[in-house]
């Protein structure tokens, strides 16, 4: 939650592995449970913007994952193959359903910002993890109110690495007052190479890192 400006993540040492390259809203992140910090809880500061707040997706493109097929054409702002939905062009997308053995990728100038809205998916990967930021200048993700989603990868990798469920190379953040559970058999549930901002939402992570 939120309160004056103070973001306070709960951890739980067993549950949430949140690590990378970078930090987490500035600050490293520590998870150790200390005599002044019982329950292993962070609180940070960091500004937030007007884009890490936003909730909003009125004119947003919507996509059924179940009906994703490499036969069916689509626009310039999105495509399918080899299993991955490839995002392209900035903008904000409604994602629904389920996808199996495959992934989310977004790939965009690094001066763009994706708006990403889970309203009920359910990502299995495969070889990489459910949602890879390639590039960007930004990815929010929403989870709309009510929302259950659900993001997982397996314990195997292909050779580009990327250690983690829900992996980025730029700024996320996690916004929304619906649920996400990751599950990231390979290491880590959420891991970036820059920021990464949680408001509000109900993440339940359970991975194999500690």
């Amino acid at each position: 939650m939120v309160r004056k400006g103070i973001l306070v993540i709960p951890i739980l040492l067993f549950l949430l592995t949140l690590c990378g390259c970078g930090n987490v809203l500035n600050m490293t992140i520590g998870m150790s449970e200390t005599e002044d910090n019982p329950n292993g809880i962070i609180e940070v500061r960091s500004e937030l913007t007007n884009i890490d707040k936003n909730v909003s997706y009125e004119n947003a493109d919507t996509i059924c994952l179940d009906e994703l097929t490499e036969k069916k054409p689509y626009n310039e702002n999105y495509l399918y193959e080899n299993n991955c939905l490839v995002i392209r062009a900035p903008g904000d997308y409604v994602l629904q359903g389920k996808l199996e053995l495959g992934s989310i990728v977004v790939s965009v100038h690094d001066d763009e910002v994706v708006h990403l809205i889970l309203d009920n998916v359910h990502v299995q990967a495969n070889d990489a993890p459910a949602i890879f930021v390639e590039q960007a200048d930004k990815v929010v993700v929403t989870l709309p109110e009510g929302s259950e989603n659900v993001l997982s990868d397996t314990a195997i990798r292909n050779e580009n690495g990327r250690e983690a469920c829900l992996y980025s190379n730029s700024d996320i953040t996690i916004n929304g007052t619906g649920q996400l559970s990751l599950y990231g058999y390979y290491e880590d549930g959420i891991r970036s190479c820059d920021r990464v901002k949680i408001l509000d939402a109900d993440l339940q992570i359970q991975t194999k890192n500690d």
